[in-house]
This record gives C-alpha cells, structure tokens and sequence, in this order.
C-alpha cells in the first residue's frame, strides 16, 4: 500500500480555479470600499496636520534655536598715505603722481581701511608703532622726511613703500639706494638692468604668495628693475627656469620692491 508521499497531485479542477479567483475579487472589492468611506468620513488634512505636529522640525528651525556665539565684527584699522610734495614734482606728467595716491587710497579701501593723508614730518612723527605708513613712489626726500621715516620704522611701525624711496634728494638730485637698503635692513641693493624675458617669481608660504600658486611667476616689461639682497627671501627676481637673476651693485635674491 504506497504512502501519502509516493500519491501524485491531483490536478486542480476549473471550478478550483474559479473559487480562487472569486475570492480574490471579494477581498479587492472590501478594500475599495473601506478606502472609498475612509476618504468620504475622515478630514485628510486635519489628519496631515496631526502628522506634521508630530514630525521633527526643520533643520533652520532647530539652527535658530541655538545660542550661537556672535561673531567678531570687523577690527577697524587705519592706513596713513604718504604724499610727497617734492616727488610729486619729479614726473613730467602733473596728473601721474594724484593718479597714483588715489590708485592706493582706492587699494586700501577696497580692504577695509580708514585711509589719512600725511604731508609733513610732524604728521609722520605722530605715528604710533602699530601704523602702517604708505608711502608711493616717494622718490625724492629731504633730510627731515628721511629721519621721519627711519624713526617709525626704528619704533616698530609697519611700511609698505614702492619705487625709489629715498633714491633722490629734496632737489631730486640723484643719490642711489643707501637709503632703501638701510631701511629694508639688506646687506646690499641694486638694478636688474632689463633683459626679456624677466620674471618676480614668489615661493610658496610667504605672506606674498597669499591666494597665488606655488611658484608663480609674475611676467615684467623690460626695464631697470631695483632688487636687494636680503634674508630670508620673500619674491625674487628670475629668468623663466626659476634661476635668480643677479643685478649690479651685488643685488640679487631679495625682497623685490615694485609699483
């Protein structure tokens, strides 16, 4: 007598068939219909409403419920311009120097800075160390302006100069750069007599190289340009392999001064 394991299964019948199908139908039905009086009885959006009270809150609302520290307002600070009365005169064009101040005042207002004109020795003697003097093209200089100018420095203040500074006297009588170099403490100071192609290459990590790129250099017309030789090296002078360029007067490698 074979067991129930070794029966075959029965086929199933068309009326088998249909059952399930008429069952299936049944169910589908009940679903529609308690959907549809779900729909006609109960308030969607209250109960949306309801979800949405229960729900997280936003992420700018939980950004604006956080004592968040206040941040420091910008430090307001001073730059005082330098205008040269006798430089001024030096450049055949009369309009080249006032171009040039406002060029810088323009500079230092675009970083935030309250920008003063000073015009005389005592005005750069009532420099406090902390100031930063401004001093463009200011080629030629008089006995009292030169010791003004080597006093803020001597006290700590802070100098950004372009050009010559100092390279003439107060007739514009031509005496060399003795004066720039004892200001930039450098051991000497020169001219890169101009040779196509020249570059102002600047090393990675300086304050200089600020927002450029590793190793860039800096294309320059061909014209004398003034370089020292002091240490450590900020920007210097090269040819387009990167190779320093040597000047006369033992100038080399230096911090580069330009317009």
């Amino acid at each position: 007598m074979a067991g129930l394991a070794d029966r075959p299964p029965r086929a199933r019948t068309p009326w088998a068939w249909g059952g399930a199908i008429l069952l299936l139908g049944t169910l589908t039905a009940g679903l529609v219909g308690a959907a549809i009086l779900l729909w006609r009885f109960i308030d969607i959006d209250k109960l949306l409403e309801a979800a949405e009270g229960d729900a997280p809150p936003a992420v700018e609302e939980v950004v604006a419920e956080l004592s968040l520290p206040e941040l420091p307002a910008a430090v307001p600070w001073t730059a005082y311009i330098y205008e040269s009365r006798r430089s001024a005169a030096f450049f055949p064009d009369a309009e080249y120097y006032p171009r040039l101040i406002a060029r810088w005042e323009g500079l230092l207002d675009d970083l935030g800075a309250g920008v003063r004109h000073l015009s005389s020795r005592d005005d750069l003697d009532s420099l406090s160390a902390n100031d930063l003097l401004v001093i463009p093209a200011g080629v030629c200089l008089g006995d009292e302006e030169r010791g003004a100018i080597r006093r803020h420095a001597e006290r700590g203040g802070n100098l950004l100069v372009t050009w010559a500074l100092g390279a003439r006297d107060a007739s514009c009588a031509w005496l060399g750069y003795d004066y720039l170099r004892e200001l930039a403490d450098a051991g000497s100071a020169g001219t890169l007599e101009g040779q196509p192609p020249t570059y102002m290459t600047v090393p990675h990590g300086s304050v200089l190289a600020a927002g450029l790129p590793p190793g860039v250099r800096i294309e320059l017309r061909t014209e004398p340009w003034i370089t020292l030789r002091a240490a450590p090296s900020s920007i210097f002078w090269s040819d387009w392999s990167l190779n320093p360029l040597a000047a006369s007067g033992g100038g080399a490698a230096g911090a580069a001064l330009t317009e």
